[in-house]
């Protein structure tokens, strides 16, 4: 645990960043910042990479802020594990979100226990920008200050599918995100939780 993983650029490779707890004990307070994956340094031409950052089922407490993550093979963020954050990343979309480069699975894909997604940007994703499958009714997730299909200069650059899309038992807290120009509706909620 209390792992940096920072500046660096992952581009064409099988898997860029994956945290792990470990057989030791909690190996949680793993932080992944202002890292270029899927691109060339500047942000601007892609190089496709297979997944970008996954956060495993023994991982807790991961920060993943201010990556860039395009042209993935899979899902741009897979939250696993528990009481994690997800904090103005930009998925799918150039650095300075003026062109879309892509991403061939979900923006955000969460699961685990008590997750939090909040202020990022989430386009041209080919499976929707956020879909978040709970662990049980016992997790508590929030979606919020996201830009989903589209960025705060209001380019439109929608996603394939649903905006955010429910499918858990547990309680989700969606509010203040900035949800268009999706293929889908904005959120679906297909699970049996509250959503507020």
């Amino acid at each position: 645990g209390n792992n940096l993983v920072e500046r660096n650029v992952f581009a064409s490779l099988s898997g860029a960043i994956g945290v792990s707890g470990g057989p030791m004990g909690d190996k949680g307070d793993n932080v992944i910042r202002n890292n270029v994956i899927g691109t060339d340094p500047s942000g601007t031409e892609p190089f496709a990479t297979r997944s970008g950052i996954v956060n495993n089922p023994s991982a807790k407490r991961t920060l993943i802020e201010n990556n860039l993550i395009a042209a993935t093979q899979n899902n741009g963020i897979v939250l696993n594990g528990s009481d994690s954050i997800a904090r103005g990343n930009i998925i799918g979309a150039n650095r300075a979100q003026t062109a879309t480069l892509g991403n061939s699975g979900v923006g955000i894909f969460v699961s685990g226990l008590n997750q939090v997604v909040e202020n990022n940007v989430i386009v041209a994703s080919s499976a929707g920008g956020i879909q978040i499958r709970g662990s049980g009714e016992d997790t508590h997730d929030i979606v919020r200050g996201n830009f989903i299909g589209t960025t705060a200069n209001g380019s439109q650059f929608g996603n394939n599918g649903i905006g955010v899309e429910v499918r858990t038992v547990g309680a989700v807290l969606i509010e203040h995100n900035t949800i268009a120009f999706n293929s889908g509706p904005g959120v679906g909620i297909g699970g049996l939780g509250p959503v507020g």
